[in-house]
């Protein structure tokens, strides 16, 4: 790629951030509005361009574009929002900088460019809590340092692997009613159950409720062209995550959403943050047990890789951070917003700014992974960023990376010869900026041996 097409994907990617970040504040219109009148609405052809931009190789093979991008120019600008500037950082040193930069922040209701019209939590009923400042993932400084503890307690190791058993079970069960010798989507009919039954284990959900709310989440996820129904979607999810804390709280338990609730009796969270950290919980839960698949569709296009795994399948704790630096559940992080100077690689990014950190393009930096478009199971890549870095890493990362191993271990262990169901077909990818997943996976399983 020269370096005029990278000037030109680097362009094209600011188009589908931007729009993005649109129908993110378009999903939260009830709380805030950009101040300079940006939304979905007004950004020019928005649509038609929608669809080109979701078929560009970005998509389906984003590497050999972030590694022009990268190679090309440090951080750089790739459009505005807001009326403010957009930057793409692509290094893995300057994302590991940015993403602890005391000057960069996630609390996008307290960036200078928005008029806040965030709700009084007195003022709303327990279904709107979304439209307050509620939301872990835009907090900052002393909200977070408070809310923080609990959603790691919540996520904790000792919870996370006592389910191991269940987890094992489940998997098993789940193998068992899957057809041997005719295509069967592994993505749906193995990773999502698998991953949603036991989240909800770790979380307290019932489990006649695991199945209900991925839907919500994957629509919130993998924004929908149709703002209106990525709005009421959103409004189902929370009202959805508003009921079942409701009845948690009169049956508390060893799990994680009752460590929410005694959070809040103990005065640490109000009630409507231990909703907005259940949201959280249930939301970057799910995406991160989206790593089976993605996993797998590194070792399906990588013979030789799946053969050495399968041949000792002791090792393959060991070798899942170089599964899941490979093709990280996220390509980009949302937008931060800096509150001063950024220094980076002799580039100053200036206060009032939005940051945008390229997570593949740092897994994918030679600079610090070498050959790192090749796919090594036996490398260290215990280094990667896939989970993030700093105060905002992904709680549910031990729990993705848990369900990852033992999923794969159980499939492998029985089919070791499963195959794409149709090999001269690329594996399809969710259509979506941010994250990166397998959006369907038809394999031929092949008899048990």
């Amino acid at each position: 790629m020269t370096n005029t097409e990278a000037r030109t994907f680097a362009s094209e990617l600011g188009e589908m951030i931007i729009i993005e970040m649109a129908d993110f504040v378009q999903l939260f219109s009830e709380t805030f509005e950009i101040a300079a009148g940006t939304t979905r609405s007004n950004v020019p052809d928005t649509c038609p361009r929608w669809h080109q931009l979701r078929g560009m190789p970005f998509v389906s093979e984003p590497y050999e574009a972030l590694a022009a991008v990268r190679d090309s120019a440090p951080p750089t600008v790739i459009g505005e929002f807001g009326g403010a500037p957009v930057w793409l950082v692509t290094r893995y040193d300057d994302a590991r900088k940015v993403l602890v930069h005391p000057y960069v922040s996630n609390d996008f209701y307290d960036a200078p460019w928005w008029v806040n019209k965030a709700r009084d939590p007195q003022d709303a009923t327990p279904d709107e809590y979304h439209h307050t400042r509620t939301l872990p993932l835009a907090m900052e400084d002393e909200r977070h340092a408070r809310t923080r503890p609990a959603l790691v307690k919540a996520m904790s190791t000792r919870r996370v692997e006592a389910v191991a058993p269940f987890l094992e079970q489940t998997a098993a069960d789940l193998l068992d009613g899957l057809p041997e010798t005719e295509p069967v989507d592994l993505h749906y009919r193995y990773a999502v159950p698998l991953g949603n039954a036991t989240l909800a284990k770790v979380l307290g959900i019932p489990s006649d409720l695991s199945m209900t709310y991925p839907q919500w989440s994957d629509l919130l996820n993998f924004h929908m062209l149709d703002p209106q129904t990525a709005r009421v979607a959103a409004g189902k999810f929370y009202g959805f995550v508003a009921s079942v804390m409701s009845a948690k709280r009169h049956s508390l338990a060893d799990d994680g959403f009752s460590d929410l609730w005694r959070a809040h009796d103990d005065g640490v969270l109000s009630e409507f943050e231990i909703y907005g950290a259940a949201a959280l919980l249930m939301h970057a839960g799910q995406e991160a047990t989206g790593v089976v698949t993605n996993g797998l569709a590194c070792l399906l296009r990588h013979p030789r890789a799946l053969a050495e795994v399968t041949s000792d399948l002791s090792k393959l704790a060991g070798r899942i951070d170089e599964l899941i630096r490979f093709e990280s559940p996220l390509r980009l992080t949302l937008p931060r917003h800096t509150n001063g100077p950024v220094e980076l690689e002799g580039v100053t990014i200036p206060p009032r700014a939005y940051i945008v950190v390229s997570l593949a393009g740092a897994n994918h930096d030679p600079a610090h992974f070498a050959s790192p478009d090749a796919l090594d199971i036996d490398r260290d890549a215990g280094s990667h960023l896939a989970f993030g870095h700093g105060g905002h890493r992904c709680v549910g990362a031990r729990l993705g990376t848990m369900v990852a191993t033992t999923g794969l271990h159980a499939l492998l262990s029985r089919y070791p010869a499963l195959r794409l169901a149709d090999p001269d077909q690329p594996i399809a990818w969710r259509p979506s900026t941010f994250s990166r997943r397998v959006a369907t996976m038809p394999v031929i399983l092949g008899r048990t041996p």
